[in-house]
Protein backbone atom coordinates (compact mmCIF):
# COMPACT_ATOMS: atom_id res chain seq x y z
CA UNK A 1 0.00 0.00 0.00
CA UNK A 2 2.85 2.37 0.60
CA UNK A 3 4.34 1.82 -2.68
CA UNK A 4 1.23 2.65 -4.36
CA UNK A 5 0.62 5.85 -1.37
CA UNK A 6 4.31 6.79 -3.04
CA UNK A 7 3.59 6.23 -6.19
CA UNK A 8 0.55 8.50 -6.76
CA UNK A 9 1.61 10.91 -4.74
CA UNK A 10 4.80 11.68 -7.38
CA UNK A 11 4.53 13.71 -10.47
CA UNK A 12 3.42 11.68 -13.61
CA UNK A 13 6.12 8.52 -13.98
CA UNK A 14 4.84 6.76 -16.90
CA UNK A 15 5.08 7.38 -20.16
CA UNK A 16 2.69 5.48 -21.85
CA UNK A 17 -0.60 4.36 -21.27
CA UNK A 18 -0.32 0.58 -21.63
CA UNK A 19 2.15 0.93 -18.81
CA UNK A 20 0.15 2.61 -16.33
CA UNK A 21 -2.77 0.13 -16.94
CA UNK A 22 0.06 -2.44 -16.60
CA UNK A 23 1.42 -0.84 -13.29
CA UNK A 24 -2.38 -0.51 -11.80
CA UNK A 25 -3.38 -4.00 -12.87
CA UNK A 26 -0.24 -5.49 -11.33
CA UNK A 27 -0.43 -3.47 -8.11
CA UNK A 28 -3.83 -4.25 -7.16
CA UNK A 29 -3.40 -7.63 -8.10
CA UNK A 30 -0.39 -8.32 -5.19
CA UNK A 31 -2.26 -6.15 -2.94
CA UNK A 32 -5.72 -8.23 -3.00
CA UNK A 33 -3.12 -11.76 -3.09
CA UNK A 34 -1.67 -9.84 0.17
CA UNK A 35 -5.09 -8.76 1.86
CA UNK A 36 -6.24 -12.52 1.27
CA UNK A 37 -2.86 -14.28 2.38
CA UNK A 38 -3.26 -11.95 5.67
CA UNK A 39 -6.96 -12.46 5.86
CA UNK A 40 -6.66 -16.11 5.81
CA UNK A 41 -4.19 -16.12 8.76
CA UNK A 42 -6.01 -14.05 10.88
CA UNK A 43 -9.33 -14.24 10.68
CA UNK A 44 -11.44 -17.04 10.18
CA UNK A 45 -13.46 -16.17 6.59
CA UNK A 46 -14.88 -18.88 4.67
CA UNK A 47 -13.45 -19.61 0.80
CA UNK A 48 -16.16 -16.83 -0.62
CA UNK A 49 -15.05 -14.03 1.58
CA UNK A 50 -11.71 -14.64 1.04
CA UNK A 51 -12.46 -13.93 -2.43
CA UNK A 52 -14.71 -10.52 -2.20
CA UNK A 53 -13.06 -9.06 1.09
CA UNK A 54 -9.95 -8.64 -0.28
CA UNK A 55 -11.34 -7.13 -3.82
CA UNK A 56 -13.58 -5.13 -1.72
CA UNK A 57 -10.37 -3.50 0.43
CA UNK A 58 -8.47 -3.31 -2.78
CA UNK A 59 -10.96 -1.19 -4.07
CA UNK A 60 -11.95 1.01 -1.52
CA UNK A 61 -8.19 1.94 -1.56
CA UNK A 62 -7.97 2.35 -5.32
CA UNK A 63 -10.55 5.03 -4.76
CA UNK A 64 -8.87 6.60 -1.72
CA UNK A 65 -5.78 6.77 -4.17
CA UNK A 66 -7.82 8.34 -6.78
CA UNK A 67 -8.97 10.68 -4.39
CA UNK A 68 -5.74 11.59 -3.23
CA UNK A 69 -4.32 12.08 -7.08
CA UNK A 70 -6.63 14.83 -7.15
CA UNK A 71 -4.48 16.63 -4.71
CA UNK A 72 -1.34 15.24 -6.22
CA UNK A 73 0.00 18.48 -8.86
CA UNK A 74 0.59 17.02 -12.21
CA UNK A 75 -1.96 14.05 -11.54
CA UNK A 76 -5.72 13.79 -12.24
CA UNK A 77 -8.22 11.00 -10.98
CA UNK A 78 -9.72 8.54 -13.30
CA UNK A 79 -12.39 6.85 -12.87
CA UNK A 80 -10.31 4.01 -15.80
CA UNK A 81 -7.99 3.65 -13.23
CA UNK A 82 -10.61 2.57 -10.59
CA UNK A 83 -12.19 -0.55 -13.05
CA UNK A 84 -8.53 -1.16 -13.72
CA UNK A 85 -7.51 -1.89 -10.05
CA UNK A 86 -11.06 -3.65 -9.75
CA UNK A 87 -9.56 -5.94 -12.24
CA UNK A 88 -6.64 -6.64 -11.08
CA UNK A 89 -7.76 -7.38 -7.46
CA UNK A 90 -9.78 -9.46 -9.08
CA UNK A 91 -7.62 -11.69 -10.99
CA UNK A 92 -5.74 -11.52 -7.83
CA UNK A 93 -7.97 -12.84 -5.29
CA UNK A 94 -9.49 -15.31 -7.32
CA UNK A 95 -5.65 -16.15 -8.30
CA UNK A 96 -4.91 -16.84 -4.48
CA UNK A 97 -8.51 -18.43 -4.53
CA UNK A 98 -7.68 -21.08 -6.88
CA UNK A 99 -4.27 -21.83 -5.27
CA UNK A 100 -5.76 -21.92 -1.85
CA UNK A 101 -8.15 -24.75 -3.25
CA UNK A 102 -6.04 -26.42 -5.29
CA UNK A 103 -2.96 -26.73 -4.18
CA UNK A 104 -3.44 -26.00 -0.39
CA UNK A 105 -6.83 -27.45 -0.45
CA UNK A 106 -8.21 -25.45 2.24
CA UNK A 107 -7.72 -22.24 4.72
CA UNK A 108 -6.52 -22.02 8.13
CA UNK A 109 -9.65 -21.91 9.47
CA UNK A 110 -11.26 -24.71 7.77
CA UNK A 111 -9.29 -27.30 8.64
CA UNK A 112 -9.67 -26.41 12.08
CA UNK A 113 -13.85 -26.81 11.27
CA UNK A 114 -13.14 -29.95 9.06
CA UNK A 115 -11.06 -31.10 12.23
CA UNK A 116 -13.99 -30.15 14.74
CA UNK A 117 -16.31 -31.69 12.61
CA UNK A 118 -14.87 -35.20 12.44
CA UNK A 119 -14.94 -35.28 15.89
CA UNK A 120 -17.91 -34.12 16.34
CA UNK A 121 -19.43 -37.03 13.90
CA UNK A 122 -17.28 -39.91 15.64
CA UNK A 123 -19.40 -39.26 18.93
Amino acid sequence: MSLIFYSSSRTSLVKSELSAVTGHFIGYAVLAITYAFALSRTTKLNRKQLLFIPILLAVLYGISDELHQLYTPTRFSDINDVIVDFLGAAVGSYGYYLWNRLLINRTPAEKCRRLVDKKERRT
